[in-house]
């Protein structure tokens, strides 16, 4: 575990808030010009663009986020901490099918 207190975990969400804002007021002004252009292919070339920025950005930064706390096998397994939510929602102790669906529809695009 690179991170070992609670207080790194508390900075790592803070400065992924920071990151998700800055990356929320970048949206809208990239947004903003993507309405204005009318070339279907371009759209189409942006929003391509936009699908793997995200999938970096909040994809790898869960990854980093779990590798830094020392939990990156909580990626195929639920984590503990919501084993109480499992009674709520069904059976979710396994989380493989789910990111199983999203690697295929990354790849199918």
């Amino acid at each position: 575990m690179i991170l070992e207190t609670a207080t790194a975990a508390q900075l790592l969400l803070a400065v992924t808030l920071v990151v998700l804002a800055v990356f929320t007021i970048f949206d809208a002004r990239s947004y903003a010009r993507f309405k204005t252009i009318d070339d279907t292919r371009e759209r189409k070339r942006i929003f391509g663009r936009w699908v793997v920025q995200a999938m970096l950005l909040f994809g790898g930064g869960a990854l980093l986020g779990l590798a830094l706390l020392g939990r990156l096998g909580e990626i195929v397994a639920f984590p503990v901490e919501f084993l109480p939510a499992t009674a709520l929602l069904g059976e979710l102790d396994d989380v493989r099918g789910l990111i199983t669906g999203m690697l295929f529809g990354l790849v199918g695009r």
